[in-house]
């Protein structure tokens, strides 16, 4: 039998992290091992130090799982009743009711400048991001006001998707402030 959320969505697609991104994960991780084995080789000397090396290999272990987490990237699902955006493996999760949404665009953005990078981020007036990689995305004005852009490879396949799903959406926009209304 077919998994009634499976057969409601719409689009579904999935924005990786950029390559460097990952390289900078790998080498942390490589540094925090790193940082890790003199500190073995001290505790094996003096018992009394392996609680140290303990709280040490937590810390490591939470951060490399992060890191995972991290390099998972970010999902998107459309479904006629919502638009679900998940950022990797935490769980992270943004789910805006198609009814709730005034309408959304397809923009192109500038993430170091509009919002400092790449991640779950804020923006100028309580725009929030949820972006993987790239300059692409989705602009969603919600009827309360809240704004949010979803990265996206191809928003404007995203932005038919919504549309399929009932709301509505407006031509690309060239820049988020034009996006938004505000000009070029």
């Amino acid at each position: 039998m077919t998994d009634p959320s499976q057969a409601d969505i719409i689009h579904q697609e999935r924005q990786g992290v950029p390559s460097w991104a990952i390289g900078v994960c790998l080498l942390s991780g490589l540094a925090m091992v790193g940082a890790l084995v003199p500190l073995a080789i001290k505790a094996a000397s003096k018992p009394h130090a392996t609680s140290g090396l303990v709280v040490v290999a937590a810390v490591i272990v939470v951060g490399e799982l992060m890191l995972v987490g991290f390099l998972a990237g970010l999902r998107t699902t459309v479904t006629r009743q919502m638009l679900t955006v998940t950022f990797g493996s935490l769980p992270l999760r943004l789910k805006l009711p198609i009814p709730d949404i005034e309408w959304c665009r397809a923009v192109t953005y500038t993430p170091l400048r509009d919002f400092g990078g790449w991640g779950i981020k804020y923006g100028r007036g309580g725009l929030k991001a949820w972006t993987g990689k790239g300059n692409l995305g989705l602009l969603v004005l919600l009827k309360d006001g809240r704004k949010y852009l979803i990265g996206s490879d191809d928003p404007e396949t995203l932005a038919g998707a919504m549309r399929v799903a009932g709301a509505e959406v407006r031509p690309m926009a060239d820049s988020l402030q034009e996006g938004l209304g505000q000009g070029v």
